[in-house]
């Protein structure tokens, strides 16, 4: 019985960690675009 909600727990743990580094993946690209765009309008001026 522990060692299935072990598992169980496991499993879900898996899932957030999945999901946190997909969210954190798109913040990284969503605040990585703005600082692209600034750094060629600098360039162009």
């Amino acid at each position: 019985m522990k060692k299935r909600k072990l598992k169980q727990i496991m499993k879900n743990n898996l899932k957030e960690l999945r999901n946190c580094a997909f969210i954190e993946i798109i913040w990284n690209i969503i605040l990585w675009i703005p600082r692209q765009i600034f750094r060629l309008l600098k360039n162009i001026l």
